[in-house]
């Protein structure tokens, strides 16, 4: 039986046994030109090659030549690859180790001497003791292994300066890029530009080298990270290793802080983030430990609403505006009231100046105040330093305009946005915000300003003051409406196809059926002529018949006229009777040529005339059948369109219902704040939701959920948590970015979640795919040269739904579902592209043309066509409903590693082993962009659903980002840099 553990072809593709203790001093005596002479093994058994040669193979030579990479076309993952060898010809020669290349490579008396010093993953030359045993395995005859089982596997660290990028995936939202470098997954957030976590599966934590933690944080698997999909909202990604995957939740709406205080309709942050205070309709203002969330104090003194809160620059004191007209401080320390000012008209906001030393307000009377900050506790003040005119209704927001602190931004009642010079107060900029302002905002970089009001945010940019963006709804629920309006658009066009495949149906329905009406008239006009041919064909012979007896008859004569000449006495009337006879003979037999061409011509005729009418009857039975089969295609084409008619209006009913859902959400924003790092917009509004948007195009980022009622304040912690205060009389923090938790493993022990002994998959998890709605998860891989594996798993039950037995004969390295979730598609190292059925899981189409491995697959978004990506250096485009190949894109000098279709049209990315990312027209084959920067063999590669950006991974562990517009670089992520000890971390 053969060894399993020949399977543990961990670096098949990848995984690397090596650890520093494995490099021998003998090795590092190996000068790069130096052969290496074998050393005498003897072995009291043959040489096994899972237990003796692979282990080498796997540190020395297979990160570079396995079934996925295959430098030169060359696997040494197994014997069968080993023998067939690569673009050289046979690595091996059974028995003859010296006429061996991969032998004479090893040992260095070959070129190029394998392995090349120095290389990127730390390998050295073999020992002698090590070729030793691969000259006695290539002399007994390089048999593949026998016994042994997966307990046997030894795992060894990855070695630290090895850091690929196998695989790569984008959330659906464009938000989220993963990539797998090497055995570590790590999450990078776009619009922010940061990479915003490492995935740790604790279980590895635990496992112990040579006395030591084998794995640090941030180890995600213990081999290669092969494969990796989001699901349709971004909150679980699977990750595909050896024998498991992985799956991983990103946790929403998790609150850090709840904290209960009555109806707050202010928040603020002290700066050095311990405090919270809040104010509102009870008159008071409340402080709490953010620690803890615990209660602080209740600072009295207000006759009326408290409408803003703040604290000084040393977070000393607590600052509040209320509608009694009065702005009063209080030491945070002991709760003491430490100033008051107090203003001719109701005070709706505050802000403090750079220095802290004056305090703005924001009056009912639409005037600006700037005030100075009372000395102490005694001091009342009642003399603004300055009044700001210009608004013509109240004045309900103002902001300091950071960083200079020389500018105002005010909002007003009168639906204007307006910027002031403080030093003189003279308007400088007023923007439109068109109903009431209820909050401003600036980022601190000055570079933009947001005010709230009505049921919409609107972003500005100050440079022009004119509108970036307006933002309005709610994130999750325009994401839906998004989805129903892209299902809504291919129910559509699939619904017009439909059509149309029924008016081509009704034209060839209409031509067969005259074509058919044209053969009857025919063969009737055929017909009517049979009887006149016969009849003439019938005298013809009758007097062919006649005249062949007269021929008789006269010939009988002669015979009897010489016959009667010999006994006749009168010769002279013998002889004229002879003659008269032969007369007429003579006559008998020119009229019987003329007889005999007239029945063989009208024999002829009448032949010709009966064919045709058989002919015609032919005829006519091919146009009736071929009318039948027109009328039946019309028939399934109004069927097939019924049925999409049907799909089309459920598209539409249940975009209506996002669309209402979603403007059932379109509600008031009460206020806005920017991040401290100036990459987010943070809004709350009487939906209940907390909102994130880009702070440079007010793209939205993400929803928090969790209030039961209108959100009406929001403010930042000191770490950059999100705070928000609701009419739920709750104040929340938010955690931005949640830890990734791992919430499942597929294929390992349920007590032991590292043990794979037992595990469905054979092998690596190459292909991961989730369906549209979540529920499945599809998997691809199998055992090199000898199993293809497609599966589906019940993501919330993890557990398999469906084994597709006998898929594939060889690996399977990509799968994807249908849009709909009706089909699989799948391709393989057997070259075909296949698609199979999921309810029923039979095969649906095979399609054949590639001549190598195909690497990845994907579908066009209606479903009616998909690609394919090959190892022989090509794209192919497929008709899914004829099965023809539609295209050939070429162009690539290596493997083509993986593509996928863009949004809903027909443009694809993808990426190749020539170091190059590219996009295509499908429809035409055009590269109409490349993205160049990559340094090395290219293997995943993916784009937003706008095409605005691509972000593709490869051999030197860069995860890339390029504007899909312009093909310019927007951000590299680099690996981590080896230790500086390395002498081979880089070639």
């Amino acid at each position: 039986m053969r060894k399993q553990f020949c399977r543990s072809t961990l670096i098949a593709c990848g995984f690397v046994f090596l650890s520093s203790s494995l490099l021998i001093a003998e090795d590092e005596k190996t000068e790069k030109g130096q052969t290496i002479k074998p050393a005498e093994v003897k072995l009291d058994r043959p040489v096994d090659f899972d237990e003796d040669i692979l282990p080498i193979l796997e540190e020395k030579c297979i990160a570079c030549h396995n079934l996925a990479d295959a430098e030169n076309d060359l696997s040494l993952e197994d014997v069968p690859s080993i023998l067939k060898g690569g673009k050289a010809g046979p690595a091996v020669v059974a028995k003859d180790p010296d006429k061996s290349l991969l032998y004479n490579v090893i040992a260095r008396t070959g070129k190029p001497a394998m392995p090349p010093l120095p290389n990127s993953i730390g390998a050295e030359v073999f020992t002698p003791e090590e070729l030793g045993l691969l000259r006695l395995w290539i002399t007994e005859g390089a048999q593949a292994g026998g016994g042994g089982t997966m307990e046997e596997i030894q795992w060894r660290p990855l070695p630290s300066g090895l850091n690929p990028i196998y695989s790569v995936t984008l959330s659906a939202d464009g938000q989220f890029a993963a990539c797998g470098r090497a055995n570590r997954i790590v999450i990078y957030h776009l619009p922010s530009q940061q990479q915003i976590a490492e995935l740790t599966d604790p279980a590895l934590l635990d496992v112990q080298f040579d006395g030591k933690p084998m794995y640090q944080p941030g180890a995600s698997h213990r081999d290669f990270v092969r494969s990796l999909a989001f699901n349709d909202d971004g909150t679980l990604l699977a990750s595909g290793g050896y024998r498991t995957v992985k799956l991983w939740q990103r946790p929403r709406d998790v609150v850090k802080l709840n904290i209960e205080t009555a109806a707050p309709d202010a928040v603020a942050v002290s700066p050095d983030g311990k405090w919270l205070a809040t104010g509102g309709a009870d008159k008071s203002v409340k402080l709490f430990n953010l620690a803890d969330g615990s209660p602080s104090a209740v600072l009295n003194g207000a006759g009326d609403r408290i409408t803003g809160v703040l604290f000084s620059a040393d977070s000393s004191k607590v600052i509040a505006s209320s509608l009694d007209k009065t702005i009063r401080l209080w030491n945070v320390a002991d709760a003491a009231a430490a100033g008051q000012i107090t203003s001719p008209a109701a005070v709706n906001d505050i802000a403090l100046n750079k220095d802290g030393t004056q305090i703005i307000s924001a009056d009912a009377d639409n005037m600006i105040r700037v005030w100075p900050v009372p000395a102490d506790a005694s001091a009342a003040v009642t003399a603004a330093a300055k009044e700001i005119k210009g608004h013509e209704k109240p004045v309900t927001a103002v902001a300091l305009i950071t960083p200079a602190g020389e500018k105002l931004l005010s909002g007003s009642d009168d639906g204007t946005v307006r910027v002031w010079n403080l030093a003189d107060g003279k308007q400088l900029q007023s923007m439109a915000h068109a109903v009431p302002v209820t909050d401003v905002a600036v980022r601190p970089d000055g570079g933009r300003f947001v005010s709230t009001g009505g049921a919409s945010a609107k972003l500005w940019n100050p440079a022009d003051a004119k509108l970036v963006a307006e933002l309005k709804g709610e994130y999750r629920s325009a994401r839906v409406v998004a989805q129903r309006t892209a299902d809504e658009s291919i129910a559509k066009s699939l619904l017009a196809g439909a059509k149309k495949e029924i008016e081509a149906r009704e034209k060839t329905v209409t031509k067969t059926a005259e074509a058919q009406t044209k053969a009857k008239t025919a063969q009737e006009e055929a017909a009517k002529k049979i009887p006149d041919a016969q009849a003439a064909a019938k005298k013809a012979a009758d007097a062919k018949a006649a005249n062949d007896k007269k021929v008789a008859d006269a010939q009988a004569a002669v015979k009897a006229a010489e016959e009667a000449k010999k006994n006749a006495e009168d010769k002279a009337a013998a002889d004229k009777a002879i003659a008269d006879a032969m007369a007429a003979l003579k006559a008998a037999q020119a009229e019987q040529k003329k007889t005999d061409k007239a029945a063989t011509d009208t024999a002829a005729a009448a032949k010709k005339v009966v064919d045709a009418d058989a002919a015609a009857k032919k005829a006519f039975a091919s146009a009736e059948r071929a009318s039948q089969r027109a009328v039946k295609k019309l028939e399934e084409a109004k069927a097939a369109h019924a049925d999409l008619d049907v799909a089309h209006k459920a598209a539409e009913k249940t975009l209506a219902e996002a669309t209402a859902a979603g403007a059932a959400l379109v509600k008031g924003v009460r206020g806005a704040v920017f991040s401290a790092d100036n990459k987010t917009l943070i809004t709350v509004s009487d939906n209940n939701t907390v909102q994130t948007w880009n702070a440079e195009s007010g793209t939205a980022l993400e929803s928090f959920h969790g209030h039961q009622g209108p959100v009406t304040a929001v403010a930042l912690t000191a770490t950059g948590d999100i705070l928000s205060a609701s009419a739920d009389n709750t104040v929340k923090v938010w955690d931005r970015n949640p830890s990734w938790k791992i919430v499942g493993r597929l294929g390992a022990s349920a007590d032991e979640p590292l043990n794979v002994s037992q595990s469905p998959f054979a092998d690596r998890i190459l292909a991961l795919d989730f369906s549209s709605d979540g529920s499945k998860l599809a998997t691809g891989g199998g055992e090199p040269s000898r199993s293809g594996e497609l599966m589906i798993w019940d993501v919330a039950k993890q557990t398999p739904l469906k084994t597709f037995v006998d898929a594939h004969s060889d690996t399977v390295f990509g799968v994807e579902f249908s849009r709909d979730g009706r089909y699989l598609l799948s391709g393989a190292a057997d070259k075909f592209a296949k698609i199979f059925d999921v309810e029923s899981g039979k095969p649906f189409k095979s399609f054949e043309g590639h001549t190598h491995h195909v690497l990845g697959v994907a579908w066009r978004a209606d479903g009616l066509i998909f690609a394919s990506a090959g190892a022989d250096n090509a794209i192919k485009v497929w008709d899914v409903t004829s099965g023809e190949q539609k295209r050939t894109i070429g162009g690539y000098s290596k493997q083509v590693t993986s593509l996928h279709f863009i949004g809903l049209g027909s443009n694809i990315v993808s990426s190749g082993g020539d170091k190059t990312v590219r996009y295509h027209k499908t429809d035409n084959g055009q590269n109409f962009r490349s993205f160049s920067g990559g340094t090395d063999y290219m293997y995943s590669a993916d784009a937003t659903a706008d095409e605005t950006v691509v972000v593709a991974g490869g051999e030197d562990g860069v995860l890339r980002i390029w504007n899909g517009a312009d093909g310019k670089v927007i951000i590299n992520f680099d690996p981590p840099k080896p230790p500086a000890d390395n002498s081979q971390a880089k070639k």
